[in-house]
């Protein structure tokens, strides 16, 4: 296999599940709560995506600047390498502070995350396990992330649950300096009528993280059941290639034509065999239908009631 193209095939894909995943965030979520009548602070979703160079970049509003009349961002910054070592890291990750957007506000937070589907060789040589970390050490909501897998949908799960793990964190950290008392995690909006009292804009801003967590939460859950999904069908066709030699000589011996003692529903069986071997209608003409019966005699066709 060509290096580069598999390589090239794999930012491909972690640049799509980004695109499906975060830019749809501003008309489902962002717009409804930061470019209405009352708040016009966002009147229009930022975001950049380049396949060819492996890069996406997202911002997703937090809450209302106190000294302008702008937005506070959560920025969110993607680049995939071909390989990953501590020293390739760094150097990366100072190159993704550069912003490629610039949003009509500032940046209150902001998620680095290098993707690649494997370690340098001088890095699994030295055996460097390539964790994250924060970006400034003294600065809180700033955070560098190091993810690697040959798997790029293991990625964007990854990725997925360092955003979605921060914002449910902000969330429970606004609650706490309000001083309310956090009861069922799964409901987040219940608490806005509470926050509003206090301030409108706060209670606005708090609403909208609650959206894009379950949003993003969503998108998570979505990745898991086609994975499900994906197993169930792939072990149905590996049963359905252990059954092919079975078949095979079932169709050159027509022996499909006996019933099948040892099964409780041979009718079933013989035409699901008549289907594969030769193509046929899974249910035969009227006055083609017979029924076996538990001893494997022929009786006439009875239809359930």
């Amino acid at each position: 296999m060509n290096t580069s193209s598999s390589i090239q095939d794999f930012a491909e894909d972690i640049i799509l599940y980004c695109n499906g995943a975060f830019s749809p965030m501003y008309r489902r979520v962002f717009e409804q709560k930061w470019d209405n009548a009352e708040f016009s602070r966002m009147r229009r979703p930022y975001f950049h995506s380049d396949s060819p160079a492996g890069f996406y970049e997202v911002y997703i509003p937090t809450f209302e600047d106190p000294e302008g009349f702008n937005m506070n961002y959560y920025r969110i910054a993607v680049q995939v390498l071909p390989e990953l070592d501590e020293e390739t890291a760094q150097i990366e990750a100072t190159k993704l502070r550069r912003l490629r957007v610039r949003p009509a506000g500032r940046l209150d937070s902001e998620l680095l995350t290098l993707i690649a589907p494997r370690r340098t060789k001088e890095a699994r040589d030295a055996n460097q396990f390539l964790r994250g970390k924060n970006t400034y050490p003294s600065v809180r909501g700033y955070f560098t992330a190091r993810i690697i897998s040959s798997s790029p949908k293991e990625c964007f799960n990854r990725l997925l649950k360092i955003v979605s793990r921060f914002l449910e964190n902000r969330l429970k950290a606004l609650l706490e300096n309000l001083n309310i008392t956090v009861e069922d995690t799964h409901y987040y909006i219940r608490y806005t009528p509470i926050i509003e009292k206090i301030s409108k804009s706060l209670a606005n801003g708090y609403a909208c993280l609650v959206e894009s967590w379950r949003w993003l939460r969503g998108q998570l859950g979505g990745l898991q059941a086609s994975e499900v999904k994906r197993g169930a069908i792939n072990e149905v066709y590996r049963k359905i290639a252990d059954l092919k030699p079975l078949l095979n000589i079932i169709k050159r011996s027509r022996c499909y034509e006996l019933p099948v003692k040892s099964l409780r529903d041979p009718p079933i069986i013989t035409q699901l065999v008549e289907v594969l071997c030769n193509g046929q209608s899974y249910y035969p003409k009227k006055e083609e239908r017979v029924h076996y019966s538990t001893e494997g005699k022929k009786e006439p066709f009875m239809p359930r009631v």
